[in-house]
């Protein structure tokens, strides 16, 4: 089934099937979607704006550049969905699924994502601008290049991601698991890292200055590089595996280094 540049504002299609379908720039501002199966369908450039949502299925959709403005996706189901270029902005996202999702290029601005689980999902070079995603699962996530200045991550799971020049200005990342994290020339300038779990990281070349790391868990990661101007290490942990920048003195800083 093919659908092109289809009207479906304020329609009631609750239930409906389209499943496998082709809809090519169909408009659902405003509809009543409630249940809807859009598991494997095609949906370039879909308008979900205002749409009522609850309990769609969007498993394995390919649907680039669709629009979810002042929508509530909560709970539902995109794993596998291509949404690259989509725009989520000031939407809710609680508990949805996004397990190895395509979201890259895409537009979060302030999402509220508590619970939502992003496992393996690509948002490289996403804006995540004040998205409040914590306590969120983004493990083995791609965040290359990603913006999330302001954005509160406290509580959220980024073990072993891909954060590669990702911004993370002014940023909340307490208590944060990003154990094993690829963050090499990522600009952490004043974030707060208090509690965070940084062990096993790479650091390299990141610009750490004015931030924020006291009893953050350094050991086993690497600091070559980095920018630690001003940065506030009191009773973080490090150990014989931690490498600091050339001429960076720990001990003098605070850091608690194991024996």
């Amino acid at each position: 089934m093919t659908i092109t540049n289809v009207l479906f504002s304020n329609e009631d299609l609750s239930g409906s099937n389209f499943t496998g379908a082709t809809l090519f720039q169909p408009v659902f501002r405003d509809a009543t979607l409630v249940g809807v199966d859009f598991t494997n369908a095609t949906i370039a450039t879909a308008d979900f704006t205002g749409a009522d949502v609850s309990g769609a299925i969007f498993t394995g959709a390919y649907m680039p550049q669709a629009t979810f403005r002042l929508t509530d996706v909560s709970d539902l189901d995109f794993t596998g969905a291509t949404i690259s270029y989509g725009v989520f902005s000031n939407v809710t996202l609680t508990g949805a699924i996004f397990v190895n999702a395509n979201l890259s290029g895409g537009i979060l601005q302030g999402v509220a994502t508590a619970g939502t689980d992003f496992t393996d999902a690509d948002l490289s070079n996403a804006d995540l601008t004040a998205a409040s995603l914590g306590p969120s699962t983004l493990i083995r996530a791609n965040l290359l290049g990603a913006t999330l200045a302001r954005a509160n991550l406290s509580g959220a799971d980024l073990t072993n991601a891909v954060l590669r020049y990702a911004k993370f200005q002014d940023a909340i990342l307490t208590g944060t698991n990003l154990s094993g994290s690829n963050l090499q020339g990522s600009v952490l300038t004043r974030a707060t890292l208090v509690s965070a779990n940084l062990s096993d990281t790479s650091l390299v070349d990141a610009d750490l200055s004015w931030t924020s790391l006291q009893g953050a868990d350094l050991r086993g990661a690497d600091l070559t590089g980095a920018d630690l101007a001003n940065a506030v290490l009191t009773k973080s942990a490090a150990n014989a595996f931690t490498t600091w920048p050339d001429g960076f003195d720990p001990v003098s800083a605070g850091v608690a280094i194991d024996p």
